[in-house]
């Protein structure tokens, strides 16, 4: 049974932003790109990564910040050939 307070377009344009955040992450250099995914998607913390990947965490943080300006830079010039 669906709550009554549920909204259904917004969980679909939640969804669609979701696919396009991730679509963005997969095009990104793997450098940036493993870090985002696991910070991102699976949600595991810098030392945890920094472990995974057997990288400093300072590195990981470094990357993780280079990262999401790639990120935003990409998703923001997307939303601007969207517009045009």
């Amino acid at each position: 049974m669906i709550p009554i307070e549920y909204d259904l377009e917004e969980d679909v344009l939640e969804r669609i932003a979701y696919e396009e955040v991730l679509n963005a992450i997969r095009e990104l250099p793997v450098l940036y790109r493993d870090v985002l995914y696991l910070q991102c998607v699976e949600e595991y913390k810098l030392t945890e990564i920094s472990r995974l990947l057997g990288i400093e965490a300072e590195t990981v943080k470094k990357r993780v910040q280079r990262g999401r300006k790639k990120l935003l830079g990409q998703l923001t010039k997307e939303h601007e050939n969207d517009d045009t």
